[in-house]
């Protein structure tokens, strides 16, 4: 999903994580960018940028990312996690 929100562009994505390694590199990723980025399972909402919140969090399916950010800053990510991630764009419904 793409929208507007506070001028700042919204991009929601699935995303598969295959193990905790790569729930830390999530993290480190994510650190390295301005954005607000959030992490969504069936249960519950937390702040990607925390460590201890993605690792309590664990993997499960249908986990989403919800990233929130300048358009070039959304973008650059978007490139940086589909080099190491499936991720797959939301599509508005």
């Amino acid at each position: 999903m793409k929208g507007k929100e506070g001028g700042n562009e919204m991009r929601s994505y699935f995303i598969d994580i295959p193990s905790a390694d790569k729930l830390r590199e999530l993290v480190r990723i994510v650190n390295q960018f301005p954005c607000d980025v959030n992490l969504k399972n069936g249960l519950g909402c937390i702040d990607c940028k925390s460590l201890l919140g993605v690792l309590q969090m664990g993997r499960s399916p249908n986990m989403a990312l919800e990233i929130i950010g300048e358009d070039a800053d959304c973008d650059a990510l978007e490139n940086d996690l589909a080099a190491v991630f499936r991720i797959s764009l939301k599509k508005e419904t």
